[in-house]
């Protein structure tokens, strides 16, 4: 009867690896839909920043924007905290 101990004692560690295990997994899993999403969201923003630059068009879902870039009438010594950018 020594050995029973034994194996009760290695099955509840097996038991405890494999949860271990799993919840490792469903942490890995969810990691990567994380990035996934941050990826398209950083490339949204790309796409947006572009068409801002070019007076392009943009969406936001299922709407459409139209950006315009138009010259401002100010310059960097009228801005000073812009100078450099």
């Amino acid at each position: 009867m020594t050995g029973l101990p034994t194996i009760v004692a290695l099955a509840v560690l097996n038991g405890v690896l494999v949860a271990t295990s799993f919840a490792s997994l469903s942490y890995s899993i969810d990691t990567r839909a994380r990035a996934i999403i941050a990826e398209a969201n950083l490339q949204q923003a790309e796409r947006k920043w572009m068409a801002c630059h070019e007076s392009g068009v943009y969406t936001v879902g299922e709407d459409v924007y139209v950006a315009k870039v138009k010259k401002s009438a100010l310059n960097v010594r009228q801005l000073p905290e812009v100078r450099g950018l």
